[in-house]
């Protein structure tokens, strides 16, 4: 016997005698703002060594609950089998690859073996589907025979990746049944047919902390029968008949910081009244000066997806006019602002809040200094306030864009989650309501 053929022997003989061990999970830990809602922890990897799965099949897939701790929630909508249109209403195939020293062997698993069947936002269960027994997930080149998998051959997939990422790291079709993670089982290997599976979490409401064993996020596994499955996508474990298939415990993907900035406030006395048309006015400045400290916390910068929010007591019937401009600037250059909660007094629409983005690219925040200059508008005959009241809040976020760049730059191609935005400051303006000065140029500034 030739020493290929005793190598082949030797991993058959070893497939058909060792039938169980650990399904051997493998985490990758990022940094995580312990209040972010759309934080990216990292990626989770399921190693199979031995024919944990030989039960699963069509008609009685086997389903693996992936389940967050610490009441971290999903962040975002990646598969819902419940809907009815739209591009969550299909699975994503997760892509198997075999590592084997063994030439002689490929990968021979469909490509619909495992896919991602739930997992939706404000949730905190990933479910996977596992429908082809593993007896038949290898076979030999050419041949006929085929085998599951073992020590010296063992099978695997990951998800908490990016499309791009999925797609680097294929071995070849040799030793994988799909190009990449993919919602489309039949694709040929083009790029637009990649999906990111990158794992956001909602920690804004959680019970991680900074310190101790909950600053870890963590997660729990377990594997059902296909009675999980109550309805088509809908499935709970208490359903099913929980399985005897034991997953290693590498169990973290997240290591929780906090954040720290300092701002401080130059609130300047508001501008003597004046009138527009029928309307009055006045102008408000506030001046933040803005440190936020890196070294042990998570980095605090400024990027394009800042923002200012500005809004007034519902009691009161002034607001900002965003006819003649945006009623508010941000160091002398009036932003592209958003107006909400809008209401009409005397044939004039005005808004209670306004949202302020950012456009001064990527920098650190070290005595950057914002200068906030807001109009305030009312009819005369609404004037029953002794002051101009506004409140306000000052958000960062983690980044500005979560896309990918060419080829991987469809809608399921994010290499990152949504931005997640913080605040650093919530802060009272209230000045005594100025005397009337004159008229106001219409579009103008005072």
């Amino acid at each position: 016997m030739t020493s290929y053929y005793k190598a082949l022997f030797g991993l058959l003989l070893m497939a058909s005698t060792q039938l169980f061990a650990d399904v051997n999970l493998t985490t990758s830990v990022n940094r995580v703002y312990y209040r972010g809602a759309a934080e990216f922890p990292g990626s989770i990897a399921m190693t199979v060594n031995h024919e944990d799965f030989a039960g699963a099949g069509i008609a009685t897939p086997i389903y693996i609950r992936v389940r967050l701790t610490n009441n971290a929630l999903l962040a975002d909508t990646r598969v819902d089998l419940t809907e009815t249109g739209g591009a969550v209403n299909r699975p994503i195939y997760l892509a198997m690859s075999l590592d084997t020293v063994a030439t002689a062997l490929e990968m021979r698993a469909p490509p619909e073996t495992v896919s991602i069947v739930r997992w939706i936002a404000g949730e905190t269960d990933i479910w996977l589907k596992v429908q082809t027994t593993s007896h038949v997930w290898i076979g030999t080149v050419g041949g006929n025979v085929l085998l599951g998998p073992c020590e010296d051959a063992v099978v695997s997939w990951q998800f908490g990746i990016g499309a791009r990422l999925s797609a680097e790291i294929y071995p070849g079709p040799q030793f994988a049944n799909l190009p990449f993670n993919t919602r489309n089982a039949a694709t040929s290997g083009q790029s637009t047919d990649a999906a990111s599976t990158v794992l956001c979490t909602d920690l804004s409401g959680s019970d991680v902390t900074l310190t101790g064993a909950s600053s870890q996020l963590t997660f729990d596994i377990q594997a059902y029968d296909h009675q999980a499955a109550v309805n088509p996508g809908e499935y709970v474990g208490t359903a099913g008949n929980t399985l005897d298939i034991v997953f290693s415990d590498d169990r973290v993907i997240g290591h929780s910081l906090d954040r720290s900035c300092e701002v401080y406030v130059d609130q300047e006395a508001a501008s003597s009244v004046l009138t527009d048309g029928d309307f009055l006015t006045s102008t408000n400045a506030l001046n933040l000066t803005m440190d936020c400290m890196e070294g042990p916390m998570l980095p605090s910068r400024l990027n394009n997806a800042a923002r200012l929010e500005l809004w007034t007591p519902a009691e009161f019937d002034y607001g900002f006019f965003m006819d003649t401009g945006s009623a508010v600037q941000l160091n002398d250059v009036e932003p592209d602002t958003l107006g909400r909660e809008p209401f009409v007094s005397h044939g004039r629409t005005l808004y209670r809040r306004v949202i302020v983005p950012w456009h001064f690219g990527e920098r650190t925040l070290e005595n950057f200094l914002l200068n906030v200059s807001a109009t305030l508008t009312w009819h005369p005959d609404e004037q029953h306030f002794p002051s101009l009241y506004l409140e306000y809040a000052v958000y960062l976020a983690n980044h500005d864009n979560p896309s990918d760049q060419e080829p991987f730059t469809g809608l399921d191609h994010n290499r990152r989650c949504r931005p997640s935005h913080f605040p650093i400051i919530f802060g009272e303006w209230d000045n005594p309501l100025p005397v009337s000065r004159g008229k106001r140029e219409k579009g103008g500034r005072p």
